[in-house]
């Protein structure tokens, strides 16, 4: 709400200081005419807020500009919002970790607490358990839910437990069982089922990425910076070579 020109009109600061009373008793304000950081120096002499007073070509519009608590209030509103989500994640997260204990770690090196089987000394995971049993170590994931779409994806076993079954916990309630194939579910179920296993892609290609670096560099060590054409050179020497020996045996 835009307040009365009268009572925040642009004055000098001494002005303002040396006055009682602005506009029939009023409280005098300090115009920050520079937004939010004179918004401290203004309150320090009234208590008041701060008010914000742009040049608009020829006329001065004052605006108040939000106060401190103002500030805080929608910064913990905000807060509040994202608290119980970080929650859920924060219990399901401790409630797994203990049921396969603290610190628990498979022999392969896999800790997560959800692609560890419950119960078992020496801990061990779903991939080494059905190694040892002679099976793939691969689960089928369904991309948008069983309810919503047959497609699926092979992953390995514990990235499937560990990873998109627990992300289809957080997803849009009742749009992973979709009991009444219900076709806005099921497109927030492929919109939630898409951001699951892109993002999973992605990490994996980021992940895999030194390794391409380790053998560029070994490339350039052996062949030098052009070793890609040097490499060609030598393949073609062979094939010709293997050519040769062809026709001779004929």
């Amino acid at each position: 709400m835009l307040a009365r020109p009268a009572a925040v009109a642009a004055v000098p600061l001494a002005d303002r200081l040396t006055s009682r009373s602005v506009n029939g008793g009023a409280a005098p304000r300090v115009v920050a005419g520079r937004g939010l950081r004179c918004e401290r120096l203004a309150r320090g002499f009234d208590r008041s807020k701060a008010m914000f007073a742009p040049s608009l070509r020829h006329a001065r519009v004052a605006v108040p500009t939000p106060a401190l608590e103002d500030r805080l209030a929608a910064h913990r509103a905000r807060d509040q919002r994202a608290r119980p989500r970080f929650d859920g994640w924060r219990l399901r997260d401790t409630r797994a970790q203990r049921r396969v204990g603290n610190a628990a770690a498979c022999a392969c090196g896999e800790a997560r607490p959800f692609a560890l089987i419950r119960g078992r000394l020496p801990p061990i995971c779903f991939r080494c358990e059905r190694l040892a049993h002679g099976r793939e170590p691969y689960d089928l994931n369904h991309v948008f839910g069983k309810r919503n779409s047959p497609l699926t994806i092979r992953y390995p076993v514990n990235d499937h437990r560990a990873v998109f079954n627990v992300k289809q916990l957080d997803w849009t309630p009742e749009s992973l069982e979709n009991p009444n194939q219900d076709p806005l579910l099921e497109a927030l179920a492929r919109f939630h089922g898409l951001d699951n296993n892109v993002v999973h892609m992605l990490a994996d290609c980021i992940a895999f990425a030194p390794k391409l670096k380790r053998v560029q560099d070994l490339l350039v060590t052996v062949s030098g910076p052009n070793w890609r054409e040097k490499l060609e050179a030598a393949a073609a020497r062979k094939r010709a070579a293997a050519a040769k020996r062809g026709q001779s045996g004929r």
